[in-house]
């Protein structure tokens, strides 16, 4: 008898227990959307390890500090955002409305863990920039608490753009930090991630245009046109190359990294192919848009991989 119960307690808490691990890895894995070149991708980080000729724990440390830092910024958002994608039927919205506290006092915890890895940094900068990511971001997102005073800086299209401005190469510098004080090769790092980074969240509102256009927003997929986003991320992203390209001659970076140009050649490609199809997103522009997208990380891990083979 005594046996069986205490069989049966067992299943019943190794249940309980699969159900908090299964809540908390929805979380982390709504938390993990979207995908950038810093985290879930190690890109941002192995870049910056080539190109410091650092060690394999200075790389470990920054990309766990991008783990916590990225979860908490987008679960923030998903979490301020659910209303407006319940509205849309957007999976996972139900969820966090459901949980808004729990997925807040994560976001919370996560913020303050790397906060508290910043002494495991090399430069004294590394505090202002993180405070300046950290206030950023949370503004950005914010309408459960700041927000119910204060439009959100994601609701308009110019102070979206700022804040891209600033928190993209603060937080490409503060990255840095966690492998070299902030130098001449450091600076360069941040410029060629960010250019590539801003290329990139140009384009990221397109997919939410009837959302933000439903809510009244002002942001840059419902004040703009795809063709016009499409230039921009297209130009910017031109911007990047540049970087590499000159930044490698003059040899402030390994010039090998001028082989990196060659990733003109699929990105050309496809916005061609995007401009052909009068710049509609559609199934018939859906591959060429991802053989765009796809540019990005191709890039990063591109001049990661050259950056070890220094000349």
């Amino acid at each position: 008898m005594y046996g069986g119960k205490e069989e049966g307690g067992g299943s019943l808490q190794e249940g309980k227990d699969i159900c908090w691990l299964k809540f908390y890895f929805n979380l982390l894995k709504v938390g993990s959307k979207p995908v950038n070149i810093a985290y879930p991708l190690p890109l941002t980080s192995f870049f910056a390890f080539s190109l410091s000729k650092s060690g394999i724990l200075e790389f470990a440390i920054s990309y766990v500090f991008c783990f916590f830092f990225f979860i908490a910024t987008n679960l923030w958002n998903h979490v301020n955002d659910a209303e407006d994608d319940a509205r849309d039927g957007r999976g996972n919205s139900v969820f966090l409305l459901e949980n808004r506290r729990k997925a807040t006092f994560l976001v919370l915890l996560f913020y303050t863990i790397s906060a508290l890895m910043l002494p495991l940094t090399k430069d004294t900068l590394a505090g202002l920039l993180f405070f300046i990511c950290l206030i950023f971001t949370w503004v950005y997102s914010d309408k459960i608490l700041i927000g119910k005073k204060i439009r959100r800086l994601k609701e308009d299209y110019r102070t979206e753009i700022l804040t891209y401005l600033i928190v993209t190469p603060s937080f490409a510098l503060l990255i840095w930090t966690f492998f070299s004080q902030i130098d001449t090769l450091g600076f360069s790092f941040a410029m060629i991630v960010s250019s590539l980074y801003i290329s990139g969240v140009l384009l990221k509102d397109i997919k939410d245009y009837s959302v933000d256009s439903l809510a009244g927003y002002k942001t840059l997929a419902v004040v703009a046109s795809p063709l016009t986003l499409f230039i921009l991320s297209f130009s910017v992203f031109l911007v990047a190359i540049s970087l590499v390209l000159v930044l490698s001659i003059l040899r402030v970076i390994p010039r090998t990294l001028v082989l990196t140009t060659i990733i003109l050649i699929p990105l050309t490609y496809s916005i061609l192919s995007i401009r052909k199809a009068k710049w509609e997103i559609s199934l018939k522009t859906i591959k060429n848009i991802k053989l765009y997208t796809l540019c990005y990380p191709t890039i990063i891990l591109l001049m990661g991989i050259l950056s070890l083979f220094e000349v």
